[in-house]
């Protein structure tokens, strides 16, 4: 087998100091004290205050659109993994396909405007960073702004990744990160909802998270 990703693995004395700690709490699921603590950590190493961890990246992206409390038309990227578009068809809206960047593979702002301009009703935008690749955040931002239009990024690929110095999850309303196992930073499965801006909430809702 060729394996393209090779899944880092920590020092195994470290990782059983963790697990002893979880028979000593007997907390196993439901925020438990090391979910508390990474979501600590992440907060100051992203730089970003309203961090919620969960049991997957999807699940993340499931929650962030279900923030919206609506149904309709979501403008999004053909580019991704399937988990975006089934996110947005879980929660009972719509997807409407804008066209790609031709140089990042990333959703392409001109087109999203196209289909705005023609003054079509869309729910949110759902874009994805890709490969390392960032969205054009300040035209998204802007087309937010414009049409009243919240944004939702898709972040499975970007962590620790920044723009003009500023965390990557300082853009947008919410951004879905993944600690998959082959993500640079993982917990073998696992993600996080990031809520930055007032007109969306994670307060709402509840999940089941990991210790």
């Amino acid at each position: 087998m060729i394996q393209v990703t090779n899944t880092y693995l920590p020092e195994k004395r470290k990782l059983l100091q963790y697990i002893e700690q979880i028979y000593q709490n007997g907390i196993v699921t439901n925020n438990g004290p090391l979910v508390k603590k990474f979501e600590q950590e992440l907060k100051n190493i992203l730089q970003t205050p309203n961090i919620l961890y969960v049991n997957s990246g999807h699940t993340a992206l499931l929650m962030a659109i279900k923030s919206l409390k609506k149904e309709g038309k979501i403008i999004t990227t053909p580019f991704s993994f399937v988990s975006t578009l089934q996110a947005i068809l879980w929660n009972g809206n719509l997807p409407v396909f804008a066209d790609i960047d031709s140089n990042t593979l990333t959703l392409n702002p001109n087109h999203v405007e196209d289909y705005l301009k023609k003054k079509q009703k869309a729910l949110a935008i759902v874009a994805t960073h890709l490969f390392g690749n960032i969205c054009d955040v300040e035209a998204l931002q802007y087309l937010s702004e414009k049409y009243d239009v919240p944004v939702i990024y898709d972040a499975a690929h970007s962590f620790g990744m920044t723009y003009k110095k500023k965390s990557i999850f300082e853009f947008g309303d919410i951004s879905a990160l993944s600690f998959q196992a082959y993500k640079p930073l993982h917990t073998v499965e696992g993600g996080a909802s990031f809520a930055m801006i007032k007109r969306l909430s994670m307060s709402c809702l509840t999940c089941v998270t990991s210790v």
